[in-house]
């Protein structure tokens, strides 16, 4: 997400500098287009859980990202 911010002019900064804010941004939902930012929020969705807390991602659920 960095490197798009940082390299597509046409993406605007978010509110705040997280994944959440990066794909609920006007511009980057509009480049995105809807099967990536569906895929996007299944990322956020598993990530933060990953990143916030001592829960393990449990392997179906990582399983069910890659699909």
């Amino acid at each position: 997400m960095a490197w798009a911010l940082k390299h597509d002019a046409s993406l605007k900064l978010p509110y705040q500098d997280n994944l959440g804010a990066v794909i609920h941004e006007a511009t980057f939902k509009i480049a995105a287009g809807e099967a990536v930012l569906s895929k996007a929020r299944v990322i956020n969705a598993l990530g933060n859980p990953a990143v916030h807390s001592h829960r393990p991602i449990q392997p179906l659920d990582a399983i069910n990202a890659v699909r």
